[in-house]
C-alpha cells in the first residue's frame, strides 16, 4: 500500500490527498521514473536530468495510471493524485524499489565489481567458478544481463535502480544464487546500487575515462571508491569483503578507508597480498601461474591472455572466495573459461595471421592489450597492426593519449570510426594523431580511413602471415552508433569474412 510504502521515505511533506479506495489505502503495482512505462496504480518518481525533467511528465503519468507521484518540487496537476516531496528523488526511487520488490539482494549473494577496464572480465571469470561450483550464477553488466536461459540487452553497464530490483526479483524466482555484476561510475554517482545489499566489493584499477561526466579523474576515483565506503558498508549481509587490486597505486586508499567490518582481501601480481602470484608463465595460448590465497597454492590454467587478464584473474579468485567458492572449483572455472566476448577475442582464420577483437577504450587499455600482442609478435619478429578510434560526445582529452599508446606499440596504425555519434569523424580523428607522432610513428606508418570496414579490409590486406592484427575500441558491440541512429556493425563478423573462418 502506498502509505506503508512511502514510510521508508523521509517525505519532507504532502501535497495533495492521501486517503484512496479501502481501508488499506492505495495498492501500487508498480513503480517507475519512466512515464511511458506508467500503468493503472503506479507511483511515479520524478527525476530531474540534465536533458529532461521528470517533472515534466507527471501529467502525463498520471492520464497514464499513477497514482502518486514523488518529487523534488511542487509540480502540476496539483490536488489530482498525493505528491510527496523530497530532498533527493534518485535515492528515493532506489529505496523505493528494492521494498517494492521485497528486497531480493537480501535472498541471494551479490558481488559488485567497479573500476576502469577489467570488469566484464572478472565477472565473467566468477561466473565461471560459481558454476563450477554448482550455484546458479547471474551476470549484469556491458556485454548482457544473463541468467539462467536468459540474455537481455544492456542498455547501460549497470541498470537503473528500480531495472535492477525488478530483475533481481525475476532472478530469485528463476532460482538463481549469486550475482555478479558491474558497477559503473555512474551508476554510483546515480545511486542506482543504493537498496543492494552486497557480499563482496572488487576493486580492478583506475585510469582516465568519463571526465567528459565527471570533474576530474579524483572525482572519478571518489565516485568508484562510495561502492565500499557507502555501499558496502550499508550493506545488511552478515558477511562483507572487499577485494581490492593492490598494483593499482589507489588501491591501498580504498583499504585504508574500510570500516573494521569488512573483510579485506587484497590482490596483488607482483607484491604481498592475500591473493598473490608466485610464478606465472605468459604466452600467446594462455596463463599458467601458481597462486597463494588462504596458505595455499593454487596452479591456474587459462586460455585467456596477458598480463592484465592475470591481474582479473587475481581479482575473480577474491570475489569468488568471497562467495564462498572451494579451491577446486576455483582452478576448474578458470580453466573453463575459453574466451570473454570482446575481450582479446581470437578470430581463427586459414591465412596464418593472429587477429585479435578488444573493447579497449582508454588509454591504460590499449596500452595493456597493445603491449601484450607487441610481445608476442616480436618473440616471432612479426609485426603489430593496431586499428582503433575514439567515440564521438565523449572524454575529449583521451584521444591523443589512446594515439600515444597505440604508437608505442603499433608497428602500422590504422586509425578509424568508433561511436562518432553526433561528431564528425574526421575531426574526431584529427585529435588522435598527435599522440601517433608523439609516440615516433612515422607518418608512412600511420593511416587514417574514416569507414571502418575499409580499415579493417586495409588491416587485413597489409598483415603477412604470422603478423599480429589488434581491433581495438568496440569489443562486444553489434552496432555503430552515427548520429542518433543505430547500425549494425560487427567487427568480428567483418573480419571472419575478410579472413576466411578457421
Amino acid at each position: 500500500m502506498l502509505q506503508e510504502l512511502m514510510k521508508i521515505v523521509r517525505v519532507k511533506r504532502v501535497i495533495g490527498p492521501l486517503k484512496g479506495p479501502g481501508p488499506g489505502g492505495v495498492k501500487i503495482r508498480g513503480v517507475t521514473q519512466d512515464s511511458r512505462k506508467v500503468g493503472k496504480g503506479f507511483l511515479f518518481v520524478a527525476i530531474p536530468g540534465e536533458k529532461l525533467d521528470g517533472h515534466d511528465f507527471v501529467a502525463d503519468a498520471v492520464k497514464r495510471g499513477a497514482v502518486a507521484a514523488v518529487v523534488k518540487r511542487k509540480t502540476s496537476p496539483e490536488g489530482s493524485v498525493p505528491q510527496f516531496v523530497v530532498a533527493d528523488p534518485r535515492a528515493a526511487l532506489a529505496d523505493l524499489a528494492a521494498r517494492f520488490y521485497g528486497e531480493p539482494s537480501l535472498k541471494m549473494r551479490v558481488a559488485g565489481v567497479t573500476g576502469t577496464n577489467g570488469k566484464t572480465s572478472v565477472t565473467y571469470l566468477a561466473e565461471s567458478i560459481l558454476k563450477a561450483a554448482g550455484r546458479k550464477p547471474a551476470v549484469l553488466g556491458t556485454v548482457s544481463y544473463r541468467y539462467g536461459d536468459q540474455s537481455l540487452q544492456a542498455p547501460h553497464t549497470t541498470p537503473e535502480s528500480v531495472d535492477l530490483q525488478e530483475l533481481f526479483a525475476r532472478m530469485l524466482e528463476a532460482g538463481v544464487t549469486d550475482v555478479v555484476m558491474e558497477v559503473s561510475s555512474h551508476a554510483l554517482a546515480m545511486e542506482r546500487v543504493r537498496g543492494v545489499h552486497f557480499d563482496v566489493a572488487a576493486f580492478t584499477n583506475l585510469t582516465q575515462d568519463h571526465l567528459d561526466y565527471h570533474e576530474s579523474l579524483e572525482d572519478y576515483f571518489e565516485a568508484k571508491k562510495t561502492l565500499f565506503t557507502r555501499f558496502l558498508s550499508a550493506s545488511l549481509k552478515d558477511k562483507r569483503s572487499a577485494v581490492v587490486n593492490l598494483d593499482d597505486p589507489r588501491g591501498s586508499k580504498i583499504v585504508r578507508g574500510l570500516p573494521k567490518s569488512v573483510e579485506r582481501a587484497t590482490v596483488s601480481v607482483e607484491g604481498v597480498s592475500d591473493v598473490s602470484c608466485r610464478s606465472r608463465r605468459l604466452n600467446e595460448d594462455g596463463i599458467e601461474a601458481e597462486v597463494v590465497c588462504g596458505g595455499r597454492v593454487l596452479a591456474i590454467r587459462s586460455p585467456l591472455i596477458g598480463e592484465h587478464n592475470l591481474q582479473n584473474i587475481l581479482v575473480a579468485i577474491g570475489v569468488a572466495r568471497g562467495m564462498g567458492a572451494d579451491d577446486a572449483s576455483v582452478v576448474k572455472g578458470i580453466a573453463d573459461l575459453d574466451c570473454v566476448p570482446g575481450r582479446l577475442e581470437r578470430i581463427a582464420n586459414r591465412r596464418g595471421l593472429n587477429v585479435f577483437v578488444d573493447y579497449a577504450h582508454t588509454p591504460d587499455a590499449v596500452a595493456r592489450v597493445a603491449a601484450t600482442l607487441k610481445g608476442f609478435a616480436e618473440r616471432k619478429g612479426k609485426r603489430l597492426l593496431t586499428v582503433f578510434g575514439c567515440g564521438g560526445d565523449r572524454d575529449r582529452a583521451k584521444r591523443p593519449l589512446m594515439g600515444r599508446e597505440a604508437g608505442r606499440f603499433s608497428d602500422v596504425a590504422i586509425v578509424t570510426s568508433d561511436n562518432p555519434r553526433t561528431e564528425d569523424p574526421e575531426a574526431i580523428i584529427e585529435e588522435i594523431l598527435p599522440g601517433l607522432k608523439d609516440a615516433g610513428l612515422s607518418d608512412d606508418r600511420i593511416l587514417r580511413i574514416v569507414e571502418r570496414e575499409k580499415a579493417l579490409r586495409k588491416a587485413v590486406d597489409l598483415a603477412k602471415p604470422g603478423d599480429f592484427v589488434l581491433v581495438a575500441g568496440k569489443g562486444h558491440e553489434d552496432y555503430q552508433i552515427v548520429g542518433a541512429k543505430k547500425i549494425p556493425f560487427s567487427d568480428q563478423e567483418i573480419l571472419r569474412r575478410l579472413v576466411g573462418a578457421g
